[in-house]
């Protein structure tokens, strides 16, 4: 798994508080994947939908 350093608003970080497992991680839960998914494309930090294979 990679990590980036990036920005996530408070309202988006409430939100992914739901979808964490034990040790935090969002990226296990497809709902949470998909939050961080459509945030991080509006910032441009995420190819468009098209992309998503």
């Amino acid at each position: 798994m990679r990590e980036i350093g990036v920005h996530v608003p408070e309202r988006l970080v409430e939100q992914l508080d739901d979808f964490q497992d034990s040790r935090g991680y969002v990226s296990r839960s497809e709902a949470g994947r998909t939050i961080l998914r459509e945030h991080l494309r509006a910032e441009g930090f995420w190819p468009p939908e098209e992309d998503d294979a």
